[in-house]
């Protein structure tokens, strides 16, 4: 772990995991990914969609990488939404 924001330590693989994602959606986007009791099976090209829909939507409301305060309104469901 290295020092992140305000002395937290963050995960040197929080910058990898999603350009991997990325990278084995192209290559195997049916390969099942994730799979979540009462919610089914996710393959990385569903991850992959849905990260891009969350960053979108982070985008659209000028979310801050380093902000603390999380609102109703930025829940993946409707983060992806937008």
């Amino acid at each position: 772990m290295t020092p992140g924001v305000a002395g937290e330590e963050s995960d040197p693989m929080a910058d990898v995991l999603p350009d991997l994602i990325r990278a084995i959606a192209v290559t195997e986007g049916d390969r099942v990914a994730l799979v979540v009791d009462g919610a089914g099976r996710h393959t990385y090209r569903e991850l992959a969609e849905r990260a891009a829909a969350v960053s979108a939507g982070l985008r659209a409301r000028a979310a801050c990488r380093n902000s603390t305060t999380p609102s109703p309104e930025m829940s993946p469901e409707k983060l992806s939404s937008t």
